[in-house]
């Protein structure tokens, strides 16, 4: 079994899939970036008290950060499994980074927040679906004491429904390590956790979806702009595809994918057309 059909089994089965220490070369870097915006978002704000009580999403991390964050973004490993998952259909949404500060005195140990991510379908069959969506996590500290990530193995598929706050007898607690990265279906039910360590805890993520989807931050700007041209240049249709739908490739799929071949069988071979043209270095596939 390769390594693909071992995280698309864990996935399909679970929900979700580990890639142990991939983005572990980008820890260090991204943890100071993240603290120090965390630290002056904190210094600015008129309610200094109520920030550090509660989590802090930090958004804008790619046009701000561009030569630290793009490299993983579209690292093969990773954009290779996408695909396998979704199809030669994957686009970018947001980068975020969540930083969740020490908890105070008193405050529970047993947190929960049970939530699915955007795009989630759940409820309407028990069979599994590809995602239109998938949260790909990387923790940036090693320790119990930060917490634990916890899912509800298996319930993207099916009739599985959850109160935030609710204590379920299914539920896991998956302890990341610094540099582990976890690729979570849209439709899984998972939770937060408290902090307990006597620092903050910070997991950066990146939301993959069906490029055709709406996307939540925009990708206009002059960086994007050039990795988008750049990328048609070099036969790499994938990763301007990220941020650019290459609309009538996708129309003229969608329309010629009837017939005698399953969907399975066609994203296989859409794959291996564009794998080709990225060797090649030029588009051939119009």
């Amino acid at each position: 079994m390769n390594n693909n059909s071992f995280h698309l089994n864990s996935f399909r089965e679970y929900g979700f899939t580990i890639f142990p220490k991939l983005n572990s070369e980008w820890v260090e870097k991204w943890r100071t970036i993240c603290l120090n915006k965390y630290l002056d978002k904190v210094s600015n704000s008129p309610a200094v008290s109520d920030i550090l009580k509660s989590r802090v999403v930090l958004r804008d991390l790619l046009s701000e950060f561009f030569d630290l964050f793009f490299p993983s973004l579209i690292q093969g490993k990773m954009l290779d499994f996408l695909e396998v998952l979704m199809g030669p259909f994957v686009g970018f949404d947001s980068l975020q980074a969540a930083i969740t500060p020490t908890a105070t005195k008193g405050e529970k140990k047993d947190v929960r927040d049970w939530h699915r991510d955007m795009w989630g379908i759940s409820g309407w069959s028990d069979f599994y679906f590809p995602p239109n969506a998938v949260n790909v996590l990387t923790y940036l500290q090693t320790g119990t004491e930060y917490g634990a990530l916890k899912l509800i193995p298996g319930s993207h598929c099916g009739q599985h429904y959850a109160e935030p706050s609710d204590t379920r007898t299914d539920e896991m607690t998956i302890q990341m390590q610094a540099g582990d990265v976890i690729v979570i279906h849209s439709s899984l039910l998972h939770s937060t956790s408290g902090n307990f360590s006597e620092n903050e805890r910070i997991f950066v993520s990146y939301f993959y979806t069906k490029c055709w989807l709406p996307k939540r931050e925009n990708y206009n700007d002059k960086q994007i702009r050039s990795v988008i041209n750049n990328a048609f240049s070099s036969g790499d249709r994938r990763v301007a595809r990220l941020f650019k739908p290459d609309s009538e490739l996708l129309v003229k799929r969608a329309a010629g994918a009837q017939g005698k071949y399953s969907e399975k069988e066609l994203w296989s071979q859409w794959i291996n057309e564009e794998r080709l043209e990225r060797e090649k270095g030029t588009i051939i596939c119009q």
